[in-house]
């Protein structure tokens, strides 16, 4: 009886490790490819104008949100402050492989270097291997 008691115990804890290893596995993942595959910047512009404000707004809500898009892909604009017709819009995707944290990350380093290479542009674009940033002051479109 003892005997049959501890075997079933180890079968319930060889279990759960197993269900542990899968669960950190699915979530927590490899880390993102973030390899440049291609980029493109604007012409840059003061980074005190009221244009760098809305910019900037657009990428921190795109970095924040597409991971939370069920398809890893998140549009969005804001608009000018003090215009009634100018705006700023943003797209974001990432590869659809990836858990939410390893989006987060691929998007983060799609900002770091979309500042080391076009520094305060008025758009840019750049293509990692695992996600994809895009911002303009012009309208785009993007799916």
């Amino acid at each position: 009886m003892l005997q049959m008691t501890l075997g079933m115990a180890f079968s319930q804890l060889a279990l759960a490790v197993l269900l542990v290893i899968v669960f950190f596995g699915m979530t927590i993942g490899a880390i993102p490819n973030t390899t440049m595959l291609n980029y493109r910047c604007g012409a840059e512009i003061d980074p005190l104008s009221l244009e760098w404000d809305a910019i900037n707004t657009v990428i921190v809500r795109l970095i924040r949100q597409t991971q939370y898009k069920p398809s890893y892909k998140y549009n969005t604009r804001e608009p000018v402050s003090n215009t009634l017709r100018k705006s700023c819009y943003g797209h974001a995707k990432c590869s659809r492989q990836l858990p939410r944290v390893d989006c987060l990350t691929c998007l983060e380093a799609a900002d770091t270097k979309i500042i080391q290479e076009c520094g305060m542009a008025r758009s840019a674009r750049m293509q990692l291997q695992d996600c994809y940033l895009r911002f303009s002051l012009s309208y785009f479109e993007e799916h």
